[in-house]
């Protein structure tokens, strides 16, 4: 806990010190990298409110100096923090303003690391195929999963809703397919997404029996792998 804390202190006072002089690119550059550094590596646990502030910084001095890849990946992280903290309409303008920079930058690599956030929209929307269109249209295909995290998360949240379409074995057969590849992959928060996955899916189609193991799966998870 003592190393947690002094890694805390000096991240914050690494973020003080770049943000006190923004004045060149190079500065905006080197303080929205450590920002979106920072939060992806989880150098310490940040609070939902700490991501805010910080994303925050570091999409105002991304949009100063158009640094416009920047500011599309803080936009997408930025969302995904405010939907965390239940600001959905914050949430959603901040996703509109990054699928815009997505389409002017014109990197559909972009789109990758924001297909679970996305299709969460689209799913929370009751906008289902939306949520299947959006993510063939960004992998290329319903059959590949990726290797990384987000676009297997987002795999998972496409099978569920094919659960809720009334297609449950395709369904279900994708997210055991995702939770596999996570499982190989060392991918801890991503099976325990497509337990998830599972869990709500299988509440969906009213088959309780097969959700319960699920649930004491979930409810065993240790707190390091959350």
């Amino acid at each position: 806990r003592g190393q947690d804390e002094e890694a805390r202190l000096n991240y914050d006072y690494l973020i003080e010190c770049l943000s006190a002089r923004t004045a060149t690119r190079k500065d905006a550059e080197d303080l929205v990298d450590s920002i979106l550094g920072g939060i992806s590596f989880a150098l310490y646990h940040f609070s939902v409110d700490r991501q805010i502030a910080l994303l925050t910084i570091a999409r105002g001095a991304a949009r100063q100096h158009e640094l416009w890849d920047r500011l599309a990946r803080a936009e997408i992280a930025l969302s995904w923090a405010l939907q965390t903290a239940g600001e959905h309409a914050e949430a959603s303008r901040s996703l509109a303003n990054f699928r815009r920079l997505a389409a002017k930058i014109g990197d559909p690599k972009l789109l990758k690391p924001a297909a679970v956030s996305i299709c969460e929209v689209f799913l929370r929307k009751g906008m289902l195929s939306e949520v299947i269109r959006f993510y063939e249209a960004t992998t290329g295909s319903l059959e590949e999963f990726g290797d990384d995290d987000s676009t297997l998360k987002a795999a998972a949240l496409v099978g569920w809703t094919f659960v809720i379409c009334g297609r449950p074995a395709r369904g279900m057969g994708m997210i055991g397919a995702v939770r596999a590849k996570a499982e190989a992959l060392g991918f801890h928060q991503v099976v325990i997404y497509a337990d998830i996955c599972a869990m709500m899916a299988f509440f969906d189609v009213k088959r309780i029996h097969e959700a319960e193991p699920i649930v004491l799966r979930l409810l065993s998870t240790s707190e390091e792998k959350v």
